[in-house]
């Protein structure tokens, strides 16, 4: 039996590894959509402005997103995470009606792009996975592949993006996210 199982299981782990990944992925693609629609909802009751629009000082996504959680379009953090990054909201998002623990340091895994309306053309990026920081060009870590670390990557150097037509893909970094309109 130990000797079958010492055949098996190389053969077998290598498959269960891709697996994982899989669902790691589609996990993560799921937030981003669940994110869109909840920023859809938003700009839908303020004349198609994201909530960035609200707060034009804003330094970080966590800010424009927490916004979200004023107006109680999103009532759980937990679809700003990923198990595949160091961003990991704990589910404790405070009490109403200012929810002041929605999203703090280290639990947001997205990023998004700002100054867009919900009548921006569909192929620009809205909403993607944390760069190494946030100033333009973006840059993405290609050695920490699946690794919880800031601007980590999927295999093939892939992050997810979320676009303004509501599509998430994953997609190359190069080829994914163009300079702001």
């Amino acid at each position: 039996v130990l000797n079958v199982l010492a055949v098996i299981v190389p053969l077998i782990l290598p498959t269960f590894v891709v697996l994982q990944e899989d669902v790691l992925q589609t996990t993560t693609s799921n937030n981003c959509r669940q994110i869109i629609m909840a920023m859809r909802i938003w700009a839908n009751d303020n004349s198609g402005l994201y909530p960035d629009a609200k707060l034009p000082q804003a330094r970080t996504s966590n800010e424009v997103f927490h916004v979200l959680f004023e107006e109680e379009i999103i009532q759980d953090e937990r679809i700003f995470g990923s198990k595949a990054s160091p961003y990991i909201p704990d589910g404790n998002i405070g009490d109403a009606p200012d929810y002041l623990k929605a999203l703090q340091s280290w639990e947001n895994h997205w990023m998004m792009v700002s100054s867009l309306q919900t009548n921006t053309p569909g192929h620009f990026p809205l909403v993607f996975e944390n760069a190494m920081s946030p100033d333009w060009p973006l840059i993405w870590n290609k050695d920490k592949v699946v690794q919880p670390a800031r601007g980590r990557v999927w295999k093939g150097g892939k992050i997810i993006v979320g676009r303004a037509d509501g599509s998430v893909h994953l997609e190359r970094r190069a080829q994914s996210l163009c300079q702001p309109p």
